[in-house]
């Protein structure tokens, strides 16, 4: 039962791939593509948080205040005595922080989408076809394969030379 519901959830997974014209191939530049976006958009809101601190806007500063209220003293004192967290800079990667969080709904589809139209527009290489493999064939490797035909050929050539009688 849970054998016949994987096989037939894997086969709508290749049926959705193919027709979106993408193999695993792909998976590797998808990844690739898809952790540059999630780099840009750390970049991007650290660089924001550190120009324009969400703890300075009016309109945010009551509920962070009320936020360090409910905050242990021990997590206090660890980002109060830390160098590095107290630091314009570190202070901007927590406020980011929790921007990425709060942000986080709209930001993985977002990802997901640019992650394909970006493979699909070619930037990072043209996209592997997927291969439609026949039923029943049989899999060898690529010299066995191409030379196999090859060598019957040029073996029934060879009888058909030397070979006095006739090939009915």
């Amino acid at each position: 039962m849970v054998a016949a519901s994987f096989r037939s959830a894997r086969a709508r997974i290749n049926d959705y791939f193919e027709q979106k014209e993408l193999s695993a191939r792909d998976i590797p530049k998808a990844i690739a593509v898809h952790e540059l976006l999630g780099l840009l958009i750390l970049a991007s809101t650290w660089f924001t948080a550190y120009n324009f601190p969400p703890s300075k806007i009016p309109f945010l500063a009551g509920p962070i205040k009320r936020m360090e209220t409910i905050l242990p003293a021990r997590l206090k004192s660890f980002t109060s005595n830390n160098p590095v967290l107290a630091s314009r800079a570190g202070q901007a990667y927590i406020e980011a922080s929790c921007v990425r969080k709060l942000i986080r709904p709209a930001t993985i589809p977002l990802k997901l989408t640019a992650t394909f139209v970006i493979l699909k527009s070619g930037i990072f290489g043209s996209l592997s076809k997927p291969e439609k493999k026949k039923l029943g064939a049989r899999s060898c490797g690529p010299s066995m394969c191409n030379t196999f035909p090859e060598k019957i050929s040029t073996t029934a050539r060879t009888l058909d030379e030397t070979s006095s009688m006739p090939l009915y």
